[in-house]
């Protein structure tokens, strides 16, 4: 599967054209994520494939875009929350193809181990009082950053480069880590849930 096979796919699908609004706040990432790989993964994965976004990470999904939302606003929140789960998806897709030649594969791999990384700092940021540090976090998002940009790069198509870019951009705030991680923040009683999710996907290997 080249990268222009994908995209043309991907594009013929559309498939978060006809999601509509869920839940409490008009809005549910987990069943965003459940319609998207099932729209996508009919077409490319084979039917013993496995859940390409687990109900740790579509319930992760819910909470990151509850505290964007706050922080942000809806449409902010909406958009950042879909990007990710395409994004997500499309590569799972991807690494199931195997399209991915050796150095490829090296590539998802540090990038997967710089998710894990950052989900255990983040955990210990709420687990160790008083232990955030936000140059220390700022560096480990770029360096999720800079470890998915080549991977989404020779594989995805140009609108995944753009999503990618403005997942980064919204994160890249030290605002909003200073309200999601400071004791006194204002999203900080968001924090437990978030961490309780990214501590279930590290213990069952999905991160």
């Amino acid at each position: 599967m080249t990268k222009s096979d994908l995209s043309r796919s991907m594009s013929r699908l559309r498939p978060f054209k006809d999601v509509q609004p869920m839940g409490k706040e008009g809005f549910s990432a987990a069943s965003l994520s459940l319609r998207a790989q099932k729209k996508l993964a009919s077409r490319f994965v084979t039917r013993g494939s496995v859940r390409l976004v687990s109900p740790a990470a579509a319930r992760l999904l819910d909470r990151f875009y509850e505290v964007l939302e706050r922080h942000y606003t809806k449409k902010v929140a909406e958009k950042t929350t879909k990007n990710i789960v395409k994004i997500i998806v499309k590569l799972a897709l991807v690494a199931k193809s195997g399209s991915l030649a050796e150095h490829e594969q090296g590539l998802l791999r540090s990038a997967t181990q710089q998710l894990h990384t950052l989900s255990l700092t983040i955990a210990s940021f709420y687990r160790l009082t008083g232990s955030y540090e936000p140059l220390f976090m700022e560096k480990l998002v770029r360096e999720v950053k800079k470890a998915l940009e080549p991977v989404v790069g020779l594989h995805l198509s140009d609108k995944s480069e753009k999503r990618l870019a403005q997942i980064f951009e919204t994160l890249e705030d030290p605002e909003f880590y200073h309200a999601l991680f400071s004791t006194r923040g204002a999203l900080y009683d968001a924090l437990p849930g978030i961490v309780d999710e990214l501590e279930a996907m590290v213990e069952q290997k999905e991160i």
